[in-house]
Parts: structure tokens; sequence; C-alpha cells
């Protein structure tokens, strides 16, 4: 379900896609209709980059997308999301980093149980190599989520005001 919420904000949201493109592009999607729709999503973003909602949402559904948009855009979980109820892109956005790390986040954990089970002494180097890499993913991704989270996140020391 996160999957296809992080794809239904980024067809509401058009604007998510500008800062976080290359990482929803290496999401690994199971679903080949959803894998499709990212990978227009991603081509659209490429070569239109300023469309708004509705600019995307006809050219997907021109592309041959029209159920799974509809279906997407017309989840009752999409719909009861806050930030889609007020039509706040700011939340919209910052609801996508979420998502989309704790999606990367997740996948990156799965390589590295998945290479635990293999032992180390049946890996060969290039495993170990994705190993590597899927540590870095989820060190980068949980550092982000701490920098999200920090209540000093706009630079200002939190006593400065009371200081004065």
């Amino acid at each position: 379900r996160s999957l296809e919420i992080l794809i239904a904000t980024a067809i509401a949201f058009p604007a998510v896609l500008e800062a976080d493109a290359e990482l929803f592009a290496r999401l690994e999607i199971a679903d080949p209709g959803l894998d499709r729709l990212r990978r227009a999503l991603l081509a659209r973003q490429d070569s239109q980059p300023r469309l708004d909602r509705e600019g995307v949402r006809l050219h997907l559904m021109e592309a041959g997308f029209a159920g799974i948009v509809q279906r997407l855009l017309g989840s009752s979980i999409f719909k009861a999301l806050a930030f889609v109820r007020a039509d706040d892109p700011d939340a919209a956005g910052e609801n996508w980093k979420k998502m989309l790390l704790e999606l990367h986040k997740r996948e990156a954990s799965e390589e590295l149980r998945r290479a635990a089970d293999l032992g180390a002494g049946r890996l060969d180097d290039s495993w170990m190599s994705r190993i590597e890499e899927m540590r870095r993913e989820v060190a980068r991704a949980s550092a982000e989520e701490i920098e999200d989270e920090s209540p000093f996140r706009d630079g200002k020391d939190a006593g400065a005001t009371k200081r004065r």
C-alpha cells in the first residue's frame, strides 16, 4: 500500500519528483503495472518537469494508464490522508520524502537480511559490494529521518530568542 500511496502522491503533487526523482527511480517495484507507471512518471518529469497535477494525470491517461491512475487517486486510503484533503503541497512533499525513505530503507534492510541468510562465506565480491551499498543506503535514510525530525532543522538555536 505504501508504494501505491507514494505513486499517487507523485501524480497528485508532481512537484515532489523534483527533489527525489533519482531515489524514486532506484526503488525496486515488483508489480509490473506500477513499475511501468513509475517509469512513465519519471519520463514525463524529464521531458515536461513543470506539468501541473491535471497535466500529469491527462498525460498518464493518454499513455494508457487510465485504470491504474483512477484506482490510485480514487483510493479511500489516499483520499483520507490529511495532506490530500487539505490539498497541501508542502505537507505532501514532507510525507512523500518520509514514505520514499522508509520504502528505500525497508528495501535495503531486506537485501541485508537475504545476504545474512546466505552467509558471508558464500557471497562473491559483487554481493559484498551490494551489501556495503545497502548498509550505506540504510544509514543515509536513517540519517535523513533524524535530520527531518530535528527541532533545529532550520539551523536556529531554540534558546536564541530567550537570550535576547
